[in-house]
């Protein structure tokens, strides 16, 4: 399999819907979407174990504004995104239209507004 030059992923920014966005498949676009160094944190599906969200390492640190409230992990910290790992290749891929049902319903209902 080639790798992705543009990848599809969901975004949820702090104070805002999540959405389904296209980016760059590079470290560059995926540290500006959550605004630092990425930190992937396992999404605990059981439909789709390849799903991460993907966080500002130091979010915490930094006192960013939560954006997402997780069973989990508790608060993700800044903008987050969720993409798929292909773990072929080690790298992120994009989001099958399932993977991304289930992320939207997921980052809806665990949405934290300020």
């Amino acid at each position: 399999m080639k790798t992705e030059t543009n990848i599809t992923v969901v975004w949820k920014r702090v104070g805002y819907s999540p959405m389904v966005i296209t980016i760059p498949n590079d470290l560059p676009s995926m540290q500006a979407l959550v605004g630092g160094y990425i930190e992937p944190v396992p999404f605990c599906s059981e439909t789709s174990p390849a799903l991460d969200y993907i966080t500002n390492e130091e979010g915490r640190l930094l006192e960013l504004v939560p954006s997402v409230i997780t069973k989990e992990y508790g608060s993700l910290c800044g903008d987050v995104f969720v993409s798929a790992l292909d773990p072929e290749r080690g790298e992120q891929r994009s989001l099958t239209p399932e993977e991304t049902a289930e992320a939207l319903a997921r980052l809806t209902e665990e949405s934290y507004e300020p």
